[in-house]
């Protein structure tokens, strides 16, 4: 209640500029928690691999599918989140994603600082490890649990080196007629001394020409930056991820794009056709939480404005300015919630029938 009353009095009718201004706080100060669209837009955007419309050559599908995973061992890797070593989550995030994976796609695995300590003194050695603990090939999961008890977290954050190696392990799978997916999860910023961002810059247009996707694994905002800068020189994405259920989300993307990858291969339009379901029924909640949200703020502004009035912090007149204001804007957020069900809903069909076209040009060619 004194936070509200600490707003500016307005009791002036005619200062359009000191109402306008008075409304903006209002807005601002009862912002609701709306959903992130960013991410269904997304999944939505996956569902569009393998479009004839898209003219990112990497995201057309090719005859083979290959997925390296470049993963931190430093030593920040064995801070706890949530109860578990960063390790040990990132573990079981990466044997849970990888074993969904089409049963001819390859994966590979790199870690990087997994040899030494962050001592000075094991600077040199620790800098200089990466090493692929799983060859590129089908995913077995006895010898792939087994590669993952090789590390543990160690020392320090070659970032630029194995980025660097990632790019050699791949140079026998040229993007011609293979999609190729690089995962690089780090908790840190590099600490080597070399810079990734020179690296990743040597990526797009590559003869392996990669998907890059950088994931900060409860990051700090300085390695949040340069991750976000690899990002970009590789033509790829940063996300961030705060905890195993935010990391298995970003993982799930991936999944995705290797889902239609084998609807592609396998003739599955009924693949197609559910996931196309599921995701305009996840439209339809992203819609139901915004309206909720938004009929939340409505509600605490009109709160406020009538315990405004009833202190005769504003006028009759500007409170009748400033109600007016709430029904226009909430009027102008429904039907922007409205239009953005139906693009989302747009862009899901256009999505889903250009997949089950190529599927279709691809059993004819067969």
């Amino acid at each position: 209640m004194n936070a509200i009353l600490e707003l500016p009095e307005v009791k002036d009718e005619t200062n359009t500029e000191k109402i306008n201004a008075f409304w903006n706080n209002l807005v601002s100060i009862t912002y609701a928690d709306y959903p992130d669209v960013r991410k269904l837009k997304a999944r939505i955007k996956a569902m569009g691999y393998g479009s004839p419309d898209i003219e990112d050559p990497r995201y057309q599908f090719k005859e083979s599918f290959n997925v390296e995973i470049i993963l931190d061992a430093s030593g920040s890797m064995a801070a706890n989140v949530n109860g578990k070593s960063k390790m040990e989550i990132a573990k079981e995030t990466v044997t849970e994603f990888v074993s969904g994976l089409p049963e001819n796609a390859k994966v590979g695995l790199r870690v990087y600082g997994h040899k030494g300590t962050g001592s000075d003194s094991d600077k040199e050695l620790s800098c200089n490890s990466t090493e692929m603990v799983y060859n590129i090939s089908n995913y077995e999961e006895e010898n792939f649990n087994q590669a993952l008890n090789e590390f543990s977290p160690a020392g320090w954050t070659p970032i630029a080196l194995a980025l660097q190696e990632a790019k050699g392990d791949l140079q026998e799978y040229p993007a011609e007629n293979n999609t190729n997916i690089i995962f690089l999860l780090s908790d840190g910023v590099g600490t080597c001394g070399q810079n990734p961002v020179d690296v990743a810059n040597t990526l797009p247009d590559s003869e392996i020409n990669p998907i890059v996707n950088i994931i900060g694994f409860n990051v700090n905002q300085e390695g949040a930056a340069q991750l976000k800068e690899v990002a970009e020189a590789s033509a790829g994405s940063y996300s961030f991820a705060s905890d195993q259920s935010e990391l298995q989300s970003e993982l799930e993307r991936a999944e995705q794009l290797a889902d239609q990858w084998r609807a592609w291969k396998d003739d599955a339009k009924v693949d197609v056709n559910y996931q196309h379901s599921e995701l305009r029924g996840d439209v339809t909640w992203l819609k139901n939480d915004f309206r909720s949200s938004l009929r939340s703020q409505n509600y605490i502004m009109e709160d406020i404005l009538g315990v405004l009035l009833e202190n005769n912090h504003i006028s009759e007149e500007v409170h009748q300015i400033l109600d007016q204001k709430r029904s226009d804007w909430y009027d102008m957020m429904d039907d922007l919630i409205e239009q953005l069900q139906a693009d989302l809903y747009d862009m899901a069909d256009r999505y889903a029938e250009a997949l089950k076209e190529e599927i279709d040009k691809r059993n004819q060619e067969q």
